[in-house]
Formats: structure tokens, C-alpha cells, sequence
């Protein structure tokens, strides 16, 4: 049995679009002959060095309730991975606050 190989080629408007997003090598394939679908492209973690223009660093300060406080020293003992959801939830509300005090 032959293997037939195929290639997508994008539109005009598909190269436009695409030239916008941090990686443009993934658009072509998945590797299992489909095009990439624009979500999972849109969901590929952009590199630290994206976020180097929107912030100097410098001093942050935000009010952490006591659960907040907990989950950020269990978060150092354990590491992510060995959070539970509540656990998680709390975690994401401290990068939330962090983030509007860095990003308003």
C-alpha cells in the first residue's frame, strides 16, 4: 500500500490571519494530515519574552485572604501539580490579583 502524501495550502486570507499568531510553523499540520484548527493554534503559550514590553517589573503588592496565603505556601512545599480544584481556584484568584496589579 502506497503512501500518499498531501499538503494544505492556505488562502490569501488564511496566511494573513496566521501571521499574527506567535507561531505560524504549527498552521500546516498536526501531523496526521488535517489542518491545525485556529483554537488550537490560539491556545499555544506565547513565550515569556511576549510579555517583556507591557510591564518593567518593580514592586507589587496585593491583599491575600488567609486561604490565599495557604495555598501559595502549600503550592511552594507540594508544587502545582498536587493542588486540588478549591486549591486551584484560589491560585488562579492570586494571579488574577497579581495580573491587575501589573496589567490593569
Amino acid at each position: 500500500m502506497a503512501i500518499q502524501e498531501t499538503t494544505t495550502v492556505l488562502s490569501s486570507f488564511q496566511r494573513l490571519l496566521y501571521s499574527f499568531l506567535p507561531f505560524p510553523q504549527h498552521i500546516s499540520s498536526t501531523g496526521n494530515g488535517r489542518a491545525t484548527r485556529f483554537s488550537e493554534i490560539a491556545m499555544i503559550p506565547k513565550p515569556i519574552s511576549h510579555y517583556k514590553d507591557l510591564t518593567a517589573g518593580g514592586e507589587c503588592k496585593a491583599n491575600l485572604s488567609q486561604d490565599e496565603a495557604c495555598v501559595v505556601l502549600k503550592t511552594y512545599d507540594y508544587g502545582v501539580d498536587a493542588l486540588n480544584d478549591d486549591d486551584k481556584q484560589l491560585l488562579h484568584s492570586l494571579i488574577g490579583k497579581f495580573k491587575d496589579e501589573i496589567w490593569p
